[in-house]
């Protein structure tokens, strides 16, 4: 029988080791499923390769439960403790929902959600500044609070399609600072994801280096508890300086 810290490593090392290609299948899985509903009149390749996608998708989700489950060392409780995974093998999009909510927690971070606040204010503010100053120049192509929005929208994220653009120098300037916060804002939520993933693999390499010296600690106390029982008790003076030879 495998000893539980070891069926723990192994576990530990499948999910790190299949983590991020689990984590890009669950991804994945949301516009095949909407490729495929929206394919109904493509040609019968098209339909077929979807179908063939979806069913691989579902069945890697369906070995990465089986597996992780056979490896742990508590199958039932890990199984009580991952339903959406075991879901996830019938209903691959219910996986996609969990992989958003962990986008969420990273997101949530002290650091990243005061930047992404301060981000959101200053985007919100540039679009009100780029509407009161083009919105009643001629020629001007951002002319209600909507196309102000959109324009501050792809600015922020560098696509910039040039359907609505300043023609002021004041809504240039604007421009420019935007371009700058957006350029930073996608820089610092890049960094933040993967960090995030950096940690997430090295998350179960830790956890099993706590385990082994909680159980070298454990032997150690064993060993002490042990030798105690052969070694006498000293009861000597309190103080550890040897006596000294009083003269004659």
């Amino acid at each position: 029988m495998v000893p539980a810290g070891r069926d723990e490593g192994r576990l530990a090392g499948f999910e790190s080791a299949t983590g991020r290609a689990m984590t890009a299948l669950s991804l994945l899985v949301v516009p095949v499923y909407v490729a495929q509903t929206l394919a109904d009149d493509a040609g019968i390749w098209v339909t077929r390769s979807l179908s063939i996608a979806r069913l691989c998708i579902q069945l890697a989700m369906g070995v990465d439960i089986s597996v992780r489950t056979y490896l742990a060392p508590r199958r039932t409780e890990y199984l009580a403790n991952h339903k959406l995974d075991l879901l996830a093998a019938f209903v691959p999009p219910v996986r996609a929902v969990r992989e958003l909510v962990t986008l969420r927690s990273i997101l949530a971070r002290p650091g990243v959600a005061r930047f992404t606040t301060f981000s959101t204010s200053v985007i919100i503010g540039c679009a009100l500044l780029v509407y009161a100053t083009e919105h009643d120049r001629d020629g001007a192509s951002i002319q209600s609070l909507g196309d102000a929005f959109w324009w501050a929208t792809v600015t922020t994220t560098t696509v910039g399609y040039g359907d609505e653009v300043p023609i002021s120098r004041q809504g240039r300037f604007i421009a420019v600072v935007l371009m700058l916060l957006g350029v930073t804002l996608l820089a610092v939520l890049t960094a933040h994801v993967a960090a995030y993933f950096v940690d997430d693999g090295r998350e179960p390499e830790a956890a099993e280096l706590l385990r082994r010296l909680d159980r070298m600690e454990a032997s150690l106390a064993a060993i002490e508890s042990r030798l105690g029982e052969f070694l006498p008790v000293e009861h000597g003076r309190p103080d550890s300086q040897p006596r000294t030879r009083e003269s004659p």
